[in-house]
């Protein structure tokens, strides 16, 4: 996952992803929003997913670089699964696929020519709706599937486990980063706590989606309420030296 940077955003997976959830579909149709699971293949990770009330899945794949959109077409056994499915080729039965796939990219990253027949295109942007269709997707088969036809319990139940793992790794590191800021360069120890964001530390262990993000944002606002607090500290010591040498100087 990589970070690519245009204007004020981070066009992060996440932060696509969020969008994707947010903007793109009518949240009075969606059943299930998704994001980094293995529904159809042990080897077809959908970045993202969202399943209708009416059993309609669509899948979204999201790049934030060209050479990574060039790259997913060396997924070829997933590439002909949805061609074939779009020219109703023979040979498909019992092959489970999205109804619907789409590329979700950064604005104006790749344009509508270079998407497959088979394949949608939305742009996330930094203005409302956010997600707009540059090109909607075909649909790719009419069969519906069950949530015990997609195995989805176990599916979501393995995703929450893996998130809550990962959510308990960065709280580790996010409080041994705390530690180490406390310290400066010297070795000087600035006795202050912040326990606003110790508590977001305990919200983070109880959260399985959009983590990494969350944790970066956590990260730059301690930097900063440290640097705050370090730059008041030496005013403070400066302040009193001052006041020292005029004392001095009066008597």
């Amino acid at each position: 996952m990589g970070v690519l940077r245009k204007k004020d955003v981070n066009y992060t997976e996440d932060y696509i992803i969020q969008k994707l959830e947010w903007y793109l579909l009518s949240s009075s149709t969606v059943k299930y929003n998704m994001s980094n699971l293995y529904v159809f293949d042990n080897s077809w990770e959908s970045d993202y997913l969202a399943i209708t009330k009416s059993g309609y899945l669509y899948e979204g794949e999201v790049k934030i670089s060209r050479a990574d959109f060039k790259k997913d077409f060396d997924k070829k056994k997933k590439h002909k699964i949805l061609k074939e499915s779009y020219d109703k080729l023979e040979g498909m039965e019992g092959i489970k696929r999205p109804h619907y796939f789409f590329y979700a990219v950064p604005e104006n990253l790749i344009t509508e020519d270079e998407v497959p027949e088979y394949a949608g295109l939305v742009y996330i942007t930094q203005h409302w709706p956010f997600a707009e269709w540059v090109k909607k997707p075909p649909k790719l088969h009419n069969e519906k599937f069950s949530d015990e036809d997609l195995n989805l319990t176990n599916k979501f139940y393995y995703n929450m486990v893996q998130w809550k793992y990962k959510a308990k790794t960065e709280v580790k590191n996010l409080k041994e980063l705390l530690n180490e800021a406390k310290t400066d360069e010297n070795g000087k120890t600035y006795k202050y706590t912040l326990p606003e964001y110790e508590i977001e530390y305990d919200k983070l262990d109880a959260e399985n989606k959009h983590l990494k993000e969350r944790v970066q944002m956590l990260e730059a606002d301690i930097k900063e309420f440290i640097k705050e607090q370090r730059d008041s500290y030496k005013v403070q010591t400066e302040l009193k030296e001052r006041i020292k040498i005029l004392e001095n100087e009066e008597k």
